[in-house]
């Protein structure tokens, strides 16, 4: 069956049979009706009314209904068109059959025979609606599913590595090559704070675009670090609002997270995209989680004070 308070456009300047057709064929049920009698104005109102059906005559005098289902298609809306269709119009009613019409009425018709075919129509998008709302549901547990994976695969990598004879220096970095790889960014690093120079200073780094061996145990100012640790929480920058600070010159996309060591032992861990994409809060997630390894790490090396 129908579902109650269907949304119909008309799109007809045909005085006959927008008579017929809303006066006596869709008078007497619950759907509201949106009389246009041009295509151009059919176009203008598709947002506004948000049809969800479509009866267009092919007898237009300006646009035709080809020019309809044109903008449909163009505004990646798949509302249903069903044409209105007298004797003499086979080679236009084929033409907009193959540009995606729904279904055609052939006129004159019968009460009967015009609702068999609304029914049908709206029915038919009905259950194409329901199966594109189950396929993302699909899609979306899927991924779902496979993010699951890679992180129950992560966590046994940093198990390992936590359970292994590393030096923890090197437990620290391959904690940080996991960040990198589960988040897929291009490039991170870890900031140590010193509280007596009150410095951060470069601790570990991944990709780098220059020598990270030269750089670590120096001071190390990427505009952010500071800020995270101050708001104690993650902070997600990309696009423009990356550009503002010196990180900005490493990529596109940032995500940084403060280290929550104990006492005055902290610092934060740095994940840079090249590409504009924002990291997800799956990744800050993870990230959180790395972070807390680490400041147990940390505190039981503690830094200078």
């Amino acid at each position: 069956m129908i579902p109650d308070a269907q949304r119909i456009m008309l799109v007809c300047d045909q005085p006959e049979i927008i008579e017929w057709l809303v006066k006596q064929v869709l008078s007497d049920r619950s759907h509201h009706v949106h009389l246009v009698r041009t295509i151009a104005q059919a176009i203008q109102d598709l947002n506004r009314y948000s049809p969800h059906l479509i009866l267009c005559s092919l007898a237009l005098t300006s646009l035709s209904c080809k020019d309809l289902l044109v903008a449909l298609s163009a505004q990646s809306m798949p509302i249903p068109v069903i044409l209105l269709a007298e004797k003499g119009c086979e080679s236009k009613l084929v033409q907009a059959l193959r540009l995606g019409a729904s279904d055609f009425i052939l006129l004159p018709a019968k009460e009967t025979e015009v609702w068999g075919v609304i029914e049908r129509t709206l029915v038919r998008s009905r259950l194409r609606e329901e199966r594109n709302r189950l396929e993302q549901e699909l899609s979306k547990s899927l991924q779902e599913n496979q993010e699951n994976t890679r992180l129950l695969a992560s966590m046994r990598t940093m198990a390992k590595v936590l359970a292994s004879n590393f030096t923890q220096a090197t437990k620290i970095e391959t904690l940080l090559k996991e960040a990198v790889t589960f988040c897929n960014a291009d490039m991170g690093w870890l900031l140590r704070f010193q509280a007596t120079s009150r410095n951060y200073l470069l601790a570990a780094a991944v990709n780098l675009p220059y020598g990270s061996h030269v750089l670590l145990g120096k001071a190390w100012d990427d505009g952010v670090a500071k800020m995270a640790n101050q708001k104690n929480e993650a902070i997600s920058l990309h696009g423009a609002a990356l550009k503002k600070f010196p990180i900005g010159r490493f990529g596109e996309a940032a995500l940084v997270v403060p280290i929550k060591a104990a006492r005055i032992d902290h610092g934060t861990i740095t994940l840079i995209r090249k590409s504009a994409q924002p990291f997800s809060e799956i990744d800050k997630k993870f990230l959180d989680m790395i972070s807390e390894i680490i400041a147990i790490l940390w505190w039981q090396t503690p830094f200078d004070k």
